[in-house]
């Protein structure tokens, strides 16, 4: 798996209803927002394209992000879950055609560049068929690395609950990749950006 077939999907479609009023992307922590800070990571990484699948407040969204090269994707039924945004990103892949994915969460400022890179070499390391799993002190978190061979899978998604769901079909397939506590910190609350 070469660097220059993988495309990153950020998702930033969410309606961070947790957050109340506010959108927890476009919220300010430590000088920026959260999807800056992710959207800095991917673009400065080794990935190829940085596809953002955007849902709730789009244009505020964009705007945000406007600074950065990246293709935006809309999803209009952003509000029946993460699945339907991965299913928007995988369709914007395989238009790409891109050997691989790495899904990021807009809401976690602290994957890095360098981690994402490090997912990204894993999954040179490893056969083609391998999904690489960030995880921190043993816990699996965010990135994750999938290879073409579950586009489909990936685009029969359905819910809030993202691409894990099908982790236990391919539980062989999975190389776990000790990153950082940034691949388990997200920003979801109020009190997250207070902390």
């Amino acid at each position: 798996m070469r660097s220059n077939t993988i495309s990153a999907i950020i998702l930033a479609a969410g309606r961070s209803t947790r957050m109340g009023a506010n959108n927890k992307l476009l919220t300010p922590w430590r000088g920026k927002t959260p999807l800056k800070f992710v959207c800095e990571a991917a673009t400065t990484s080794e990935c190829d394209k940085i596809i953002v699948v955007t849902g709730h407040q789009q244009s505020q969204v964009l705007q945000a992000i406007s600074d950065f090269e990246v293709q935006s994707e809309h999803n209009p039924d952003y509000k029946l879950g993460m699945a339907s945004s991965i299913k928007v990103g995988i369709l914007a892949a395989r238009q790409n055609n891109s050997e691989a994915v790495l899904v990021l969460l807009g809401d976690m400022p602290g994957v890095t560049r360098e981690m994402i890179n490090e997912m990204i070499f894993a999954g040179q390391d490893h056969s083609r068929d391998k999904i690489i799993v960030a995880t921190f002190q043993g816990k699996r978190g965010n990135p994750l690395l999938w290879p073409k061979k579950y586009f489909d899978e990936l685009s029969c998604l359905k819910g809030d609950k993202g691409a894990r769901q099908i982790f236990s079909r391919h539980e062989d397939q999975i190389v776990e990749l000790e990153l950082g506590a940034g691949v388990l910190f997200d920003l979801d609350t109020p009190q997250a950006f207070l902390d």
